[in-house]
């Protein structure tokens, strides 16, 4: 989907905190629990030869989301423990992208992800471009509460 970030801050109880290479152990595990496997090389890159940027949110303590994006506005991967709270941290991620000046920003998303796309249609976003289909021999991960980098990185 493709279109301007929007102001919406709200995040009930998660905790933001900028994502870094020592949160990496983290992400690890929200991707063993969401996809079931894990992406550390990829996060590695991302965080740093990649030049994404993103956060951490945490519930209490306890690291339960994540979603990086590219400067120049493109959302993913973002992973989350519970579908419900895929439509905060989109929120937040749009907040902050608006805040940075971003006039518009773009994520893919697996159809079951339906929490990010009511959030991404109340902001206005639209299709850009042909929906990219994943065709598997088997059922994986729960993607109801996962954005991808890019389908070609999933």
């Amino acid at each position: 989907m493709l279109g301007a970030a929007a102001p919406w801050p709200r995040r009930g109880t998660l905790e933001p905190e900028p994502l870094t290479a020592a949160a990496l152990p983290e992400l690890r595990a929200v991707d063993l629990a969401v996809l079931g496997f894990e992406r550390t090389v990829d996060h590695r890159f991302y965080l740093g030869e990649g030049g994404r940027r993103g956060w951490l949110f945490r519930r209490a303590g306890r690291a339960v989301a994540y979603a990086l994006y590219r400067p120049t506005g493109w959302i993913g991967p973002l992973a989350s423990l519970r579908a419900a709270d895929v439509e905060p941290v989109l929120r937040f991620v749009l907040a902050e992208l608006a805040a940075l000046g971003l006039e518009k920003v773009k994520a893919d998303m697996p159809a079951p992800c339906t929490g990010a796309q009511r959030v991404l249609w109340e902001a206005g976003l639209v299709y850009g471009a042909p929906p990219g289909l994943l065709l598997a021999s088997r059922q994986f991960g729960l993607l109801d509460r996962y954005l991808p980098a890019s389908y070609g990185m999933f």
